[in-house]
């Protein structure tokens, strides 16, 4: 933001010191990717004396009198710099900032994949980079009902998700250095992994075996339909009335969608099928 000083007057001598921009204008407040800049001052009346100089930041000034010196060596963040126009025995100036972006900073990613087992529905996030200003950086819930508890953070906790997928996104807004992002899909499987919970459910659950790939059926009394596809769509495996044991493990390494009808209870579920 442009920074118009007040007027002064000082005291141990006849110059006054003013703020007037239509003599000192420092330029436009600008906002760059990269460490170095030419400056934008407007045209002085003939025979002023000027300067510039740094208020706050970094950055070295190559001709600290010319009112369109290239800046060197600014730093990331904010550089504030003062344009002083001394003419006709008064003294006018202005501020104006630099904000540098850092172009260095890597593109935004987290994990692409990770699968929770039912009951738990929350996880941890981690999304790197971790922000450092002026970029910004965010979680946003892309699909399911999760919260997340601190979406400014890179490391923060996200909890009620939803069986199936949830899809995290992790934003980051460099500015004219660019936005990234990346997504995260967590799948909270129906499948229990294990035996003891399955054997107890008290409603239909299919319980997958992770070393023989056999999927069993606990509780229910009769499976009316079920049909298991890949993520394209394609049903790859089918059961009959009466069955409550398949066999998985032909299948390749992937998600499935598994949709059953048991005692007239619909059941669906993501199965995370690894070897």
């Amino acid at each position: 933001m442009k920074t118009l000083r007040p007027v002064l007057f000082i005291t141990t001598g006849l110059m006054a010191l003013h703020s007037v921009a239509q003599v000192a204008n420092a330029g436009p407040d600008t906002v760059i990717c990269a460490n170095s800049y030419t400056m934008q001052a407007s045209p002085v009346p003939v025979g002023s004396i000027t300067q510039w100089t740094l208020v706050a930041g970094c950055g070295t000034i190559v001709n600290p009198v010319l009112q369109s010196t290239p800046i060197v060596d600014l730093c990331t963040g904010i550089n504030t710099f003062q344009w002083t126009v001394e003419v006709g025995g008064e003294v006018y100036i202005d501020q104006m900032t630099i904000t540098v972006f850092d172009g260095a900073q890597p593109p935004a990613s987290t994990e692409e994949f990770i699968t929770l087992e039912a009951p738990n529905n929350s996880l941890q996030l981690i999304g790197s980079p971790t922000p450092t200003f002026p970029m910004t950086c965010f979680w946003t819930v892309v699909s399911g009902p999760a919260i997340i508890a601190q979406p400014e953070e890179a490391v923060t906790t996200a909890s009620g998700l939803n069986g199936g997928e949830n899809v995290f996104q992790w934003t980051c807004n460099n500015g004219p250095c660019g936005t990234t992002s990346a997504n995260l899909v967590v799948l909270v499987n129906g499948i229990i992994t294990n035996l003891s919970d399955a054997q107890a459910a008290d409603l239909p659950r299919f319980f997958l075996h992770p070393h023989t790939r056999q999927l069993h059926l606990f509780g229910g009394q009769q499976v009316q339909a079920l049909s298991i596809a890949d993520m394209q769509g394609r049903v790859v495996r089918y059961g009959t009335l009466g069955d409550r044991n398949w066999d998985l493990a032909a299948l390749p390494t992937g998600v499935y969608l598994l949709q059953a009808l048991v005692d007239d209870v619909p059941v669906s579920t993501r199965v995370l099928l690894e070897h």
